[in-house]
C-alpha cells in the first residue's frame, strides 16, 4: 500500500506536526508512507517538498485574500478559501498512490477545484473544522453566516466542498469524539465513513525527567500564535490569574509561542519564551507544575498530549477534545466554568499533584505510535 500524506509543513503548527507524526508512525510500522509538503524544514524519510510558481505568488497574495474575508464578513480569525491552483493532484496521480490522506492543506496549497481530481482512496484527517465548514478553521459562536446564496465567496466554497465530499468516496478521520460529533451535526456533508483515531506521540521521547525545581511553582501556557489567536483564551486567562494571584502559592508564568505579553500589565512574574524547539519544550514541560489550555474550542492539541506524556497535569475547560482523555483530578483537571474560583482550585490541586508516572502511562496507553498506525492501516483497508 503506497500512501501519500499531504500537509502544508513538516515542522510548523499543530495540524502539520500531527500529520508528520502519523507519517513517521506508519513508516515505523513498515508502511510505504510518503509526506508531501510545501514548507520543508526537516530531513525526514520519504518527505517531498512540492515546488510550484503559484506558491511564490500566493504567499504574497494570502494576506490580502484573508483581509478580503475580514472586510467582507467582519471575521477576524484565521480564514482560508483555497482558490489558487497548484497541480498537486496531477503530481500525486503521476506517482500512483493507493491512498491519499489530506491533512492541513491551507495557505492556498490546493484549490477546492482541484480536490475531485485526486485518484486512489481518499481520506481527510480533520485537525480542525475547515474541511467541512465555510472559510473558518473553528466555528465562532459570536459569528453567524447570514445568507449564503447572496455571497459569491461562500457559495463557491460550499458548492465545491459539497461536490468533493458528497460525490467522492472519502473517509474522514477525527482525532477526537468532539470533532466527530461536529461532523455528525454538519450541514455541508452527507453521512460519510468517519473514524476517531488519535494523533500519535513518541512516548520514548516525551517522558518525565528529573529536574532541579525552582523555588516557585511554574505555570506553563502556550501555542503557535498564543497572543494573536483569540480562540486560545490568553487574555481572559491572564486577567483571571491576576485576580487570583494572592489565593494560590507563589508562582511564575511561562508563555511560549508567537507574540509577546506585556509583563507590566500584571502583578505576577511572567517570562516570554518565544518559539521553542522540541528539546526546549521537553525541558519546560518537565520543569512546570501544570500546563493550562484555556481555548474556547479545541480538537486535541499536541502540546497538551506532550505535557501529559512528560507527567505534567493539564488544566482545560469543558467541551473540547481534551475532556475525553483527562481523568478529572488524576491526570488533569476539567473546569466546568472558567471562573476565578474554579481556576484557583484547579491550580492549587495541580501544585499538589505528584503522580507523574500515572499521567505518563495514561498517554502511553492511548497514543502509542504502533497502535495509532494500526488503526490508520485498518481504516485505509476498510474503505472500498
Amino acid at each position: 500500500m503506497k500512501i501519500l500524506h499531504i500537509t502544508y509543513s513538516d515542522n510548523y503548527g499543530g495540524a502539520n506536526i500531527a500529520a508528520t507524526r502519523i507519517h513517521k508512525a506508519l513508516i515505523s510500522n513498515n508502511m510505504n508512507s510518503h509526506l508531501l509538503v510545501i514548507d520543508k524544514k526537516k530531513n525526514l524519510k520519504n518527505t517531498i517538498k512540492y515546488k510550484y510558481f503559484i506558491n511564490f505568488i500566493s504567499s504574497r497574495l494570502r494576506p490580502y485574500i484573508e483581509k478580503l474575508i475580514t472586510l467582507t464578513f467582519g471575521y477576524k480569525e484565521k480564514a482560508s478559501i483555497n482558490i489558487l491552483k497548484s497541480n498537486v493532484a496531477s503530481f500525486a496521480n503521476k506517482h500512483n498512490f493507493d491512498v491519499i490522506n489530506f491533512h492541513w492543506i491551507n495557505n492556498e496549497m490546493i484549490s477546492l477545484n482541484e480536490l475531485p481530481n485526486f485518484n486512489g482512496k481518499l481520506f481527510w484527517t480533520l485537525h480542525d473544522s475547515w474541511p467541512i465548514d465555510y472559510f473558518y478553521h473553528y466555528p465562532n459562536i459570536n459569528f453567524k453566516i447570514q445568507n449564503i446564496s447572496n455571497n459569491l465567496i461562500l457559495k463557491y466554497m460550499v458548492n465545491r466542498k459539497k461536490k468533493f465530499l458528497n460525490k467522492k468516496n472519502i473517509g474522514l478521520i477525527c482525532p477526537s469524539v468532539w470533532m466527530k460529533n461536529y461532523v455528525i451535526k454538519n450541514k455541508i456533508i452527507k453521512k460519510k465513513a468517519t473514524k476517531v483515531i488519535r494523533n500519535p506521540i513518541n512516548t520514548n521521547y516525551w517522558k518525565p525527567k528529573i529536574l532541579e525545581k525552582e523555588n516557585k511553582k511554574i505555570i506553563l501556557f502556550g501555542s503557535v500564535n498564543v497572543s494573536t489567536d483569540k480562540r486560545k483564551g490568553l487574555d481572559d486567562f491572564l486577567l483571571k490569574l491576576n485576580n487570583i494571584r494572592q489565593k494560590i502559592p507563589k508562582f511564575k508564568l511561562l508563555i511560549f509561542g508567537g507574540g509577546f505579553v506585556e509583563k507590566n500589565k500584571y502583578n505576577f512574574e511572567i517570562s516570554n519564551l518565544g518559539y521553542l524547539e522540541p528539546k526546549r519544550l521537553l525541558y519546560f514541560y518537565n520543569l512546570s507544575s501544570v500546563y493550562i489550555i484555556a481555548s474556547k474550542q479545541d480538537n486535541l492539541p499536541n502540546t497538551a498530549i506532550e505535557a501529559m506524556a512528560c507527567g505534567t497535569p493539564v488544566i482545560t475547560v469543558k467541551n473540547n477534545g481534551l475532556n475525553e482523555i483527562i481523568d478529572h483530578k488524576k491526570n488533569g483537571y476539567i473546569l466546568n466554568k472558567f471562573t476565578d474560583l474554579e481556576l484557583s482550585n484547579s491550580i492549587k490541586w495541580s501544585f499538589k499533584s505528584k503522580n507523574k508516572s500515572y499521567i505518563h502511562k495514561s498517554i502511553k496507553k492511548n497514543f502509542s505510535e504502533l497502535e495509532i498506525s494500526k488503526q490508520y492501516i485498518k481504516f485505509y483497508k476498510s474503505l472500498k
